[in-house]
């Protein structure tokens, strides 16, 4: 990526590198919670890295829980399972009908210390258990993630800069909201190849000894890499439509 604005300008290596770049500039982002109290510039600088620490928590985890039910979980208790069961289950059926109506709450019980969930996106059933801690996951950084985002008051958290205004039904949806309004009065260029580059910006980004970053890429398994390559860019269509058919609902980065 090349970021610019007024005659300053500077090369991002990826996605990443942009994400945290701007994320330097969330100061200019004014953040009004839903107490409609303004949050200091000290509170929007940490804000802004607690909320790409939330969402990079919750993704690791998106596997086996998703993410807008374990948000919607600790709005409603903070992440804990006990007190009025049915109360705060039917609070995380509102709330996640306002953030994400596509993942339904069905029915719900309480067994073995913990609550069965059941869930339904786009017609596909999953069980999830809610127990205080998950199981198999590292509920004490999970927690201090949830800490820093919930420091910032209660939701929905009003964002502006200038006259560009987002309003945040979610912490997750938070997140690309202070991206995008930390953009305002860049000029933000993305190269998906070196042969879109200009020879002065190869040599100043790639090229450069003095610049440059080398990575070594090994092949741990030969085999699985060779099949999977066959399966998705060989000639034979079969089994490349059972991989689509059987993996479409967890894909996550689609670049079409």
């Amino acid at each position: 990526y090349k970021v610019k604005r007024g005659r300053s300008s500077r090369y991002l290596k990826d996605e990443a590198a942009m994400e945290a770049f701007f994320q330097e500039q969330a100061t200019r982002v004014t953040v009004r919670n839903g107490e409609d109290r303004v949050l200091s510039d000290d509170e929007v600088a940490a804000l802004s890295p607690a909320l790409r620490a939330w969402r990079g928590r919750l993704r690791r985890l998106e596997r086996r829980y998703p993410p807008a039910l374990l948000e919607a979980w600790f709005r409603a208790t903070g992440g804990t399972i006990g007190g009025d069961v049915d109360a705060w289950m039917a609070q995380v059926r509102r709330i996640l009908a306002e953030t994400e109506p596509e993942l339904r709450v069905g029915t719900w019980r309480v067994e073995d210390g913990a609550v069965r969930v059941q869930v339904v996106r786009h017609g596909d059933e999953m069980d999830i258990v809610l127990a205080d801690p998950l199981p198999r996951v590292d509920a004490e950084a999970l927690r201090a993630a949830w800490d820093g985002v919930a420091a910032a008051g209660p939701l929905p958290l009003t964002l502006s800069v200038g006259s560009s205004v987002r309003i945040a039904e979610s912490y997750l949806d938070a997140v690309e909201h202070v991206l995008t309004l930390s953009q305002q009065g860049w000029d933000v260029q993305r190269y998906k190849g070196l042969g879109e580059m200009n020879p002065d910006q190869l040599w100043e980004t790639t090229m450069d000894p003095d610049a440059r970053v080398l990575q070594q890429v090994t092949v741990g398994e030969s085999s699985a890499a060779d099949s999977m390559f066959t399966t998705l860019m060989g000639d034979a269509v079969e089994p490349r439509r059972n991989f689509i058919q059987e993996h479409a609902l967890s894909v996550k980065n689609l670049d079409v």
